[in-house]
């Protein structure tokens, strides 16, 4: 495993626009498959960055939570075609002004078989496949690795590939619901 101990930062205001990006923010985020997150243009809306409806219902309990003054990190996977790197997403109030910051810190890199449903560019077929934001496994018989998950479903390692339709497996939205729960509005303070 190589370490590699990258940190990229996307600022979010508070009516949810994006502030600034970090250098190498959109290649990270264009050569990876992570958190559901797209290549970002400053002054549009955080939302249109984030794919898929179960992601975007965490990232908003994250920013939330940041919004509250609390910092929460999480670890994820991000996957591209020749590699996954394991990369600490953390959330943070950023200033006085209602800004989070979004951070994207490399933990370090983890080789695997070349998998190219991870591949941006890939030819995708109509099929689609369930991958989780966080960690990347994929939903056939219950959420699993992606190696085998794909093997169980029978889709091809080389070749076109199914489309990935953006997913937060049970034990990622259990970690995050689990992290945030403690700073939220009337959570266990005798508010609710």
């Amino acid at each position: 495993m190589r370490t590699d101990h990258q940190t990229l930062r996307l600022t979010i205001a508070a009516n949810d626009s994006v502030v600034r990006a970090s250098d190498g923010w959109n290649s990270f985020v264009e050569e990876h498959w992570v958190g559901s997150l797209q290549p970002v243009v400053p002054d549009t809306s955080f939302w249109s960055i984030v794919a898929g409806s179960r992601p975007t219902a965490m990232y908003d309990l994250l920013l939330e939570t940041a919004r509250s003054g609390h910092s929460i990190g999480i670890d994820v996977w991000a996957a591209a075609r020749e590699a996954t790197t394991k990369v600490e997403l953390s959330v943070a109030p950023c200033g006085a002004l209602g800004h989070v910051e979004l951070t994207l810190r490399s933990l370090g890199r983890r080789r695997h078989q070349p998998l190219a449903i991870f591949e941006k560019m890939a030819e995708r077929t109509a099929d689609e496949v369930d991958v989780c934001s966080f960690c990347l496994s994929v939903r056939s018989f219950g959420w699993q690795e992606v190696e085998r998950a794909l093997r169980q479903l029978r889709f091809p390692f080389v070749g076109p590939q199914p489309q990935i339709v953006p997913r937060v497996c049970d034990q990622c939205e259990r970690t995050i619901s689990t992290s945030c729960a403690p700073f939220r509005l009337g959570a266990g303070n005798g508010l609710a």
